[in-house]
């Protein structure tokens, strides 16, 4: 089962007081990075949320976490599409029983909204029920 995790204010410690990251790309990248590189319990296909340093576009701030080959995370402009971005990373998770159900039904309303979730619930279980991802 994946998990989410908040780590916008670990990100950039006034993501809290400004509502977006308001460090540049490099430095989320290599904060982003090193989080990953120390913290075991964070697994491929997990869902982080980062913030965005676009203060506008808060949605982009979510990211799926990739540990097969080093790090890397997978962006999507909306939280919901991340395992459909690359397929196949979208097989691998499907393969390896990765699921979202309990991950998406445990959002906080907050993270449901800006996931897109709240949205489109019915279209995204479906999605990922065909994809063996529900």
């Amino acid at each position: 089962m994946a998990k989410f995790y908040n780590i916008a204010n670990l990100i950039d410690k006034d993501y809290e007081n400004n509502d977006y990251l308001s460090i540049n790309d490099s430095e989320v990248d290599n904060t982003l990075s090193n989080y990953l590189n120390e913290h075991d319990e964070v697994n491929t296909g997990d869902i982080l949320f980062i913030g965005s340093t676009y203060e506008t576009r808060q949605y982009y701030g979510f990211i799926m976490v990739d540990k097969r080959n080093g790090i890397r995370w997978i962006n999507s402009e909306q939280g919901i599409y991340l395992p459909f971005e690359e397929s196949e990373f979208k097989d691998y998770l499907s393969k390896n029983q990765i699921k979202y159900k309990e991950l998406f039904n445990s959002l906080p309303k907050y993270f449901s909204e800006l996931s897109g979730l709240t949205y489109e619930k019915e279209e995204v279980a479906e999605d990922y029920f065909k994809n063996g991802l529900w």
